[in-house]
């Protein structure tokens, strides 16, 4: 299933011996052990349509206790679950900048961060009902989940 702006398929269903994890992820690592880089999402159901046009932007607030430096990014994807074939739309992938460099004995609180996401002027959809979240692990961490968590999405009004 392909996605708008992305090359990557988005993937509805775990791939057979894929480990599902729930919890706090701004609380908890893992890794994988067979050396492949590691895929992390989450996903929202809004439960009803959002139309795009009244939206200017949309923030994403997230939890951050990672300590890996210039190592994540982050996309945001929305979909029209309601509608034949899905359809979605990419707002693009932002890096997080909020990141505390690790040192020893490090027991310092997550740091919250607001990554704003625009939204474009010829959207692919006009509703959403659901957001993907994916976070991409940049080198030398591939192996390493991100300690970051999903705190809130904020739809900012358009500016007419």
């Amino acid at each position: 299933m392909a996605r708008t702006g992305s090359s990557k398929p988005l993937i509805k269903t775990l791939p057979a011996g894929a480990i599902d994890m729930r919890g706090d992820p701004d609380s908890i690592v893992f890794k994988t052990t067979d050396f492949s880089p590691i895929s992390m999402e989450a996903r929202q159901n809004f439960g009803s349509p959002i139309q795009l046009s009244c939206c200017g932007a949309i923030e994403l607030v997230i939890s951050n206790a990672d300590r890996r430096p210039g190592t994540v990014r982050v996309e945001l994807i929305l979909t029209n679950t309601i509608l034949p074939g899905q359809p979605r739309q990419s707002l693009g992938i932002l890096p997080v900048n909020s990141t505390l460099h690790w040192f020893p004995g490090d027991d310092r609180p997550p740091v919250t961060e607001v990554l704003s996401f625009r939204l474009p002027a010829q959207p692919a959809i006009q509703s959403f009902d659901e957001a993907t979240i994916r976070f991409e692990m940049q080198s030398p961490r591939e192996r390493w989940s991100a300690k970051i968590a999903v705190q809130k999405f904020r739809l900012i009004p358009r500016l007419f």
